[in-house]
């Protein structure tokens, strides 16, 4: 659109006010000219109170009365700017025509006097002009619901379509990808048993066998995303202390070398779904897979405070990089299986369940990750319930991790 036609659309609102002023002031001066001008009488009276003046100013004064609040209000509506110079466009057409016709109507059946004459040319142009106005404002709502409700529906069918490839591109690395993974990573893992373990072909089959679970583990990370994004899990009441005595067990089973310490309450609610186990389940596995401690140890405890749960989850590897923290919850531009799109995705759960998750501190004694959820009042049937604002018994509650 070219700036003066910008301008003019911006400015409709203020010509409609200004409409609405000039028509009520050639009331008033019409008001005037009957009081002391040369429309009184011919006898020298005031047709002030004569009954056409008097019936035409207030029919008037509806129509001048909307023109005027639809130029103040037009600005704060739901109309789109864009359909404010056709709005304008009626309004005038509406005077025309209304002047027209009564103008033709005078013409055949005649007026009586000057004041007369004036009186219904004013009545006419401002009845026709409210009209007008009427018809474009309906038309321009109608123009608009229209133009909305189809952009609605290509908004849905796009979201359909985006879906549906979703959803297959999750079938396909889950039956197609993960499977020919898995058939990559068997082979090299026979071959790493087969071979000599100080041969070449050893050191590549462990090579390709590593690699393959890295792959493996991104795929998997990959379908989650697509799962978080695009599928709508309700939400529920969930033990969290549940949940993490059970991502606990499930990292101990998987290395005899890792020491868990954990304090942990016998039970906390948040408002979540079965996504949440993912959160702990990255936050453990990143604690001992990035952990270059002979004896990785994680420490897990859970404060209860008010309207609360916080869960800190510390290890003793060597920290995170300076350089690294600012980015350490945002989306990857590679899908590298370091840190990157675990903490991504615990960050896009976290905020789903109306939590937070944070670098708490990071140094050569290890890392400490905290996530925050709303805490729910165990008795809560409706998960949508308020937070817990009752004060944890300090007895309940496990310390914060030093």
């Amino acid at each position: 659109m070219k700036p003066s036609a910008r301008v003019e659309r911006d400015q409709v609102p203020r010509y409609l006010v200004g409409i609405a002023v000039v028509i009520a002031g050639a009331t008033v001066c019409e008001l005037a000219l009957r009081t002391f001008g040369p429309l009184v009488g011919s006898n020298g009276e005031t047709l002030v109170f004569q009954g056409e003046f008097l019936v035409g100013v207030l029919t008037t004064v509806p129509f001048v009365a909307g023109i005027w609040y639809a130029g103040s209000r037009l600005p704060r509506s739901e109309i789109d700017a864009d359909r404010y110079p056709r709005i304008l466009q009626w309004l005038l057409r509406g005077a025309v025509l209304s002047l027209g016709f009564n103008l033709l109507l005078i013409a055949v059946i005649g007026v009586a006097s000057l004041a007369m004459f004036v009186g219904w040319v004013r009545w006419s142009v401002a009845v026709g002009a409210g009209l007008g106005l009427v018809i474009g404002v309906s038309e321009a709502r109608a123009v608009q619901k229209s133009v909305e409700a189809e952009l609605a529906r290509s908004r849905t069918e796009h979201l359909t379509r985006q879906r549906d490839l979703l959803n297959y591109l999750n079938s396909f690395l889950r039956h197609e990808g993960l499977n020919t993974i898995q058939i990559i990573s068997g082979h090299a893992r026979f071959l790493m048993e087969e071979t000599d373990r100080d041969s070449d072909a050893h050191a590549h089959s462990e090579t390709i066998y590593r690699r393959s679970e890295d792959l493996t583990e991104v795929i998997t990370d990959i379908r989650l995303l697509i799962k978080v994004a695009h599928e709508e899990t309700p939400l529920e009441l969930v033990d969290v202390c549940e949940v993490l005595r059970d991502e606990i067990e499930k990292i101990e089973d998987r290395d005899e070398r890792i020491e868990v310490v954990e304090s942990i309450p016998d039970e906390a609610h948040v408002r979540a779904n079965s996504l949440l186990k993912h959160v702990f389940g990255n936050l453990l596995a990143n604690a001992v897979e990035h952990n270059d401690s002979p004896v990785p140890r994680v420490r897990v405890s859970v404060t209860l405070s008010e309207g609360s749960v916080a869960v800190d989850v510390a290890d003793n590897g060597s920290g995170i990089g300076d350089d690294r923290v600012p980015d350490l919850f945002s989306r990857p531009d590679s899908f590298a299986t370091d840190h990157g799109l675990g903490l991504f995705l615990i960050g896009e759960l976290a905020e789903q369940y109306d939590g937070t998750v944070e670098l708490v501190e990071t140094g050569d004694d290890g890392s400490v990750f905290r996530v925050e959820l709303p805490r729910i009042a165990a008795g809560a049937d409706d998960p949508s319930a308020e937070p817990e604002t009752a004060t944890a018994d300090p007895a309940a509650t496990g310390g914060p991790t030093g």
